[in-house]
């Protein structure tokens, strides 16, 4: 009995004495330290410990957590010292690899953060992190093809990971991939209803899929009902404009801005509206007010912030970019519709060089090429915008309108014939399509096309106007009148429904009012319809 009591006695004394060791042992303290978000005292007992001898085996993990406490305190440049330290005598070490690549994206050097993080992928490829960092900045670049090969390497590891899933749908989203955006989001939006990003994005992906009406159903179920959501009023807004309701659109962004005029983005959708009008000057001056707002680029470093938040720093500077490349495109527009050409064309050169990655760039250099009397540059902007992204539809849709401009329709036909079968909720595919049909002698089916075009969304100025054509071409002349008026109620500033509504009416014997409509037209699109620009 002595003999077990003295076994029991030792084997406490034992695990006392293990305890204590652990409990007083420096890196012990300043895990419990870390633990309890207290990374400066942290750093205090770390620091004092490696200033004595440690077992080689203790080092590096204690260097380790001293960075990471350097970290957690904001002191950046100590961490990224530590950090580099380790490297020096283990080049092989993930966390330190994994810090410096995250250091160096705080202080926007983002090709050395990228060296590191690639790195780190490849010293530990079954840890998600640097994945999941890389394909972010990979997508912030708009190097789709990167994103995409990071991001399905991610998922072929975990294939579970909410992130890289919701990645993927955002990728697909950019590049025009809308049916595979629809398959990444909606088995989060089934597991996650809640999420008001994930059902954001879904509408947004019905809408630019032509889908307005689920995507406004989605987006009502989504009414914010204590505070004002500017990405959800956006959203309603475009739909609004998809449906024609261009007075309604421009009444949510005007509430916006005017509510808070550091809602840059309504500020912008404000002018752009006001522009659409034809109220130029308002809208220049409205975007004078709205651009003191803009986040300059690169304006924000990320010195002293801690890596966790990184990810916010991101989604800021990412912001900062695309605020100021959509105030380039409104400016653009601004100058397109007060006819100064060379200066739209400097605003769109200027925007693609922030960010390449917006469709909108690439499809108005090609409509600004048009406009210019420039087909051959129409049709080259628009090949451009395909090779960009791809499978994008409307990317597809506006190079088979420059295919048409440079009498290449039986290619037009079989390109717009692809969109409008891929997409049969699109009315602006359709709408096309039906025009190729035209171009190419075959009107009743032009009919059909362009009448599925108004049923799908009957408040498509294109729509119309494919249908007017349509309805002209086989002699329903009252029908052919209406469809012209339609498109112009939707769309006043339209040159090219009336150019065609002009030539109507003349052919009909109405010379007055045909002439009202064709000076017009000459008027909103001199050199495509006249009259060139001093």
């Amino acid at each position: 009995m002595k003999k077990i009591i003295l076994v029991a006695m030792t084997l406490l004394v034992i695990g006392v004495f293990f305890w204590a060791v652990r409990w007083f042992d420096p890196y012990a303290r300043a895990l419990r330290l870390m633990d309890n978000a207290e990374p400066a005292k942290a750093v205090e007992i770390l620091s004092e410990a490696l200033e004595k001898d440690q077992p080689p085996l203790k080092l590096e993990p204690m260097r380790e957590l001293l960075a990471k406490a350097y970290i957690g305190k904001g002191a950046v440049d100590s961490a990224e010292a530590v950090f580099k330290t380790i490297i020096s005598s283990n080049p092989a070490n993930f966390e330190a690899t994994l810090g410096l690549g995250a250091i160096n994206l705080l202080r926007d050097k983002v090709n050395f953060g990228i060296d590191y993080l690639e790195d780190a992928r490849k010293l530990r490829p079954n840890d998600s992190r640097p994945y999941l960092i890389l394909a972010k900045v990979y997508l912030s670049r708009r190097d789709f093809e990167k994103s995409e090969s990071v991001i399905i390497q991610a998922l072929t590891l975990f294939p579970t990971d909410r992130s890289f899933q919701e990645l993927a749908g955002e990728l697909f989203l950019f590049q025009g991939r809308f049916y595979d955006a629809l398959n990444q989001f909606f088995p989060l939006m089934e597991a996650s209803p809640s999420d008001r990003e994930i059902r954001r994005k879904v509408a947004l992906t019905h809408l630019y899929s032509g889908d307005a009406d689920e995507a406004l159903a989605i987006l009502d179920s989504l009414k914010p009902t204590w505070a004002t959501d500017e990405s959800w009023e956006l959203v309603r807004a475009n739909i609004f404009r998809d449906q024609g309701r261009r007075s309604q659109a421009m009444d949510v962004v005007q509430r916006l801005y005017s509510e808070d005029n550091r809602r840059v983005f309504s500020g912008m959708a404000w002018a752009g509206d006001l522009s659409d009008m034809g109220r130029n000057r308002e809208a220049s001056d409205l975007l004078d007010k709205v651009s003191l707002s803009v986040p300059p680029l690169g304006g924000v470093r990320g010195i002293g912030l801690s890596l966790s938040d990184l990810e916010k720093l991101q989604a800021v500077r990412d912001s900062a970019k695309v605020a100021n490349a959509y105030l380039a495109l409104a400016k653009a527009k601004i100058a397109e519709r007060s006819l100064s050409y060379s200066d739209a064309d400097g605003f769109l050169d200027k925007a693609l060089n922030i960010d390449n990655g917006l469709f909108s760039v690439w499809e108005r250099k090609s409509n600004l090429a048009r406009l210019k009397g420039n087909a051959d540059a129409q049709l080259n902007w628009a090949q451009r915008g395909v090779e960009r992204f791809n499978n994008h539809p409307a990317a597809l849709a506006v190079k088979a309108k420059a295919l048409m401009a440079n009498g290449k329709l039986q290619e037009a036909s079989v390109l717009s014939k692809s969109v409008a079968d891929s997409y049969p909720r699109m009315a602006f595919a359709q709408a096309i399509y039906a025009r190729s049909l035209l171009a190419t002698g075959k009107n009743k089916e032009a009919l059909d096309v362009a009448s599925k075009a108004v049923e799908i969304n009957g408040n498509n100025e294109f729509a119309q106007l494919a249908l007017a054509l349509a309805q002209r071409a086989i002699g329903n002349v009252f029908e052919a009148e209406a469809g012209f008026r339609k498109a112009i109620d939707l769309d006043p500033l339209n040159a090219e429904a009336r150019h065609f509504y002009g030539s109507f009416l003349m052919s009909k014997g109405r010379s007055k009012e045909a002439k009202l409509h064709l000076d017009e037209a000459k008027k909103i699109e001199p050199i495509v319809y006249g009259k060139k620009i001093k």
